[in-house]
């Protein structure tokens, strides 16, 4: 009787691992810092789509079988989760698919694939996290050579303009030449100017905004750098959002917290790019009709409600359980306008006239009746607002967010908050609100062409989330393949016969070489397509070449990120500079191996009509 693995082989092919190569490679033009964008047709609705990301192209594409709708569920949780890492995730998930399915044609059965591979990671996550940086010792092994990658190719000038809301032009001049070194930067400074013009490195150039007076540390500057992945533009507005917060809050003693919750983006279509900054306090964009009232608020001490879901007459709050003894008859009793939306609308609206409220913050939508009546009574409602901020405005000013308008009196209502008008864009018009001691910040993305938009939000938060994760985990890991690298050459160490076995399985299992061995060449692809896509190599083959030479040197003592900086830099040390964070990229590998292995037992199991327990079963009775 022949093994699990080797039936499965004969019987037919295991579509689900093909799907997951299949997609996963499509999404190999997102690894690297020179991302390539992709467009996607709609056939149905006729529209397209500029994607450059993993997660937004799973989103957008017509995912029927049931690998791709795993992979898109994956993928989408690890996002959430994280918001960095998705890449990797796809690209792992795609050749250890590849790799499962090579071992099944060696006719390795299937329960040696799949304790196999988990040796393998597990081994892999452990020697990772052997070679974690704190990110103290990270920052000072940044060196000088690094210091380019702090190159701004924007006008300080039109940065403060940005920022003002007056108008800016686009720096084409500036951004084609890339050797212009900017000695002052709001965004990236190496230090303060002395009286002699001389550079003091190790803290932050300090701007005219800062509170405190105290230039911001180097180390979470370059740091960031260090995690910016090629998306300097995105990470110099992290890094000013970061500064606004630290210097908005002193509660941490000048360590500085970088909280999310806290930071938001305000998409702008139709200015230059050179327009994108960071704004302390929320900045949002009210329609044209509203304008005159935001106009009419400006300088005010205003009175602010929050509504915490939508603000209509049929909400109701999650888990609300209707009564069981009430027969319900009609939707529409509406006979003498008893309880209709107008009159829902109106009673709500005296209800916000009686509080005086001035501005009402929703995280939901409101009934268009109301909304309308709001406006015309000269009262400001924001919609869909994130709760972050809903939070950050029950802070500083006391209100009190409730679920139901019948819930609202005058304990319930903020005060202190100011509004000002930012900028006119087109017949709408930015709206900035702010409130004492506020630690939100508004990150401004502005771009003359639509369809980036989206994609340039989506690298601004990855930047916030790498900055983020790496000062949460403390560590990071060595970037630019640098620990793909040496989970390559550990594995390959192990696929020896004298290697060393912590596997309950041991030696029972006379696979484990064969699977190793071809796992190992997936951390191999991942470092080579990086470079492919870098411009660094010719060729993939060359790239491998690269590659091979770095894990011989391996044996010699020689760090493998040391030897492919030459490469993928030119200049000799720059690789060493580039990290990843710590958490996001193990749970990427875990989640990207615990799919592959998930859709391999379940094509088994749909080919053999065998579990992957029947199979331990068999072969039990076999060895009796």
């Amino acid at each position: 009787m022949s093994m699990l693995g080797c039936t499965a082989v004969n019987q037919g092919p295991h579509i689900g691992l093909q799907q997951l190569a299949a997609l996963a490679a499509a999404a190999n033009a997102f690894l690297g810092p020179n991302k390539k964008c992709k467009i996607v047709d709609g056939q149905e609705s006729g529209e397209s789509s500029l994607v450059c990301s993993s997660f937004r192209l799973l989103v957008q594409l017509d995912l029927s079988c049931a690998a791709g709708q795993l992979l898109n569920e994956t993928t989408q949780a690890h996002q959430k989760a994280f918001g960095t890492g998705t890449g990797c995730l796809l690209f792992m998930a795609g050749v250890w698919s590849t790799t499962a399915v090579e071992c099944l044609q060696e006719g390795v059965p299937v329960q040696h694939i799949v304790s196999a591979m988990l040796e393998g990671l597990d081994s892999c996550l452990e020697a990772s996290r052997g070679i974690r940086l704190p990110i103290k010792e990270a920052v000072r092994h940044f060196g000088s050579g690094g210091d380019k990658r702090l190159d701004k190719h924007r006008d300080p000038k039109s940065i403060e303009k940005a920022q003002k809301g007056e108008t800016c032009e686009p720096q084409a001049d500036l951004r084609g030449k890339a050797n212009i070194k900017l000695t002052h930067s709001r965004h990236f400074g190496l230090g303060e100017r002395t009286e002699t013009g001389s550079f003091v490195p190790g803290m932050m150039s300090s701007s005219s905004s800062s509170l405190s007076g105290k230039p911001e540390p180097l180390d979470v500057t370059r740091l960031a750098v260090s995690v910016s992945h090629g998306c300097e533009d995105g990470m110099s507005l992290v890094v000013e959002a970061y500064r606004i917060q630290t210097e908005s809050s002193r509660v941490d003693g000048g360590r500085g917290m970088f909280d999310l919750d806290k930071l938001v983006t305000c998409v702008l279509p139709g200015l230059p790019e050179g327009c994108s900054c960071t704004l302390h306090g929320f900045l949002t964009l009210v329609s044209e009709e509203q304008a005159p009232t935001a106009k009419g608020l400006e300088g005010q001490s205003l009175r602010v409600a929050v509504i915490n879901g939508d603000l209509t007459k049929s909400y109701h709050h999650l888990g609300f359980s209707r009564p069981t003894d009430v027969r319900h008859m009609t939707g529409k009793l509406d006979c003498l306008g008893f309880h209709s939306e107008s009159d829902w609308a109106r009673k709500a609206l005296t209800t916000l006239q009686r509080l005086k409220v001035d501005v009402l913050l929703v995280g939901g939508m409101v009934a268009e009746g109301l909304r309308q009546s709001c406006v015309e009574q000269g009262l400001l409602v924001i919609e869909r607002v994130m709760r972050g901020v809903l939070r950050d405005f029950a802070e500083t000013t006391g209100v009190m967010p409730v679920t139901y308008l019948s819930q609202l009196d005058e304990d319930c209502i903020g005060k202190g908050a100011r509004a000002f008008m930012w900028r006119e864009c087109g017949k709408a018009v930015a709206v900035n609100i702010q409130a004492n001691a506020t630690r939100l910040v508004t990150a401004v993305i502005t771009s003359c062409v639509s369809s980036k938009l989206q994609m340039l939000e989506d690298r601004f938060w990855g930047c916030a989330h790498r900055l983020y994760h790496a000062m949460e985990d403390g560590h990071v890991l060595p970037g630019a393949g640098g620990t793909e690298i040496l989970c390559a050459h550990h594995l390959r160490e192990l696929s020896k016969p004298d290697g060393n076995r912590t596997h309950p399985l041991g030696d029972s299992n006379p696979y484990r070489g064969v699977v190793l061995q071809c796992m190992a060449e997936g951390w191999v692809e991942y470092v080579a397509t990086v470079m492919w896509n870098s411009a660094a190599v010719p060729s993939k083959l060359e790239a491998w070449t690269v590659i091979d030479q770095s894990l011989k040197g391996l044996g010699a003592g020689t760090l493998p990120w040391t030897r492919l900086s030459e490469h993928l830099h030119g200049d000799g040390g720059h690789l060493a500079v580039v990290y990843d964070n710590v958490e996001a990229k193990l749970e990427a590998w875990r989640k990207a191996l615990d799919l592959v292995l998930l859709v391999l037992q379940t094509d088994t199991e749909i080919i053999t009509g065998f579990s992957t327990k029947d199979a331990k079963q068999e072969s039990h009775l076999m060895l009796l």
